[in-house]
């Protein structure tokens, strides 16, 4: 059995269809596209996350100041003991048998209608 000898004229023709070939080649094509695609949009994805991880990590920490002690050198103590201004500063003491103004002056209106009464 011997190779049957072909002239170089001769056109060899393919079992598989043109349209396969081209449909085939769009598919493969397409299925790079695809790939290239999602390897592309994972990549900024990531990209994103690591940015906005790495701008998180890198805010300045909050500093907590401690509690300030009050001075006896403060501007507003200073202020208050010069004008005698608040209750550490008053001199007279509330006593419980002292009546406030307004109160003097219900029972004031009070007792002179009693008189009239009488």
């Amino acid at each position: 059995m011997s190779k049957p000898s072909r002239h170089n004229s001769e056109a060899v023709e393919s079992s598989i269809p043109n349209w396969v070939v081209y449909a085939l080649l769009v598919v493969v094509s397409l299925l790079i596209a695809k790939a290239v695609h999602g390897a592309l949009v994972t990549l900024v994805a990531s990209g994103t996350l690591a940015m906005l991880a790495l701008f998180y990590i890198s805010k300045p920490v909050a500093e907590i100041e401690p509690i300030r002690e009050k001075s006896e050198e403060d501007q507003l103590n200073i202020f208050h003991k010069k004008y005698k201004i608040g209750k550490k500063y008053s001199n007279s003491k509330p006593s419980t048998t002292e009546h406030s103004g307004q109160r003097k002056r219900y029972l004031k209106t009070l007792s002179e209608e009693d008189k009239r009464a009488a």
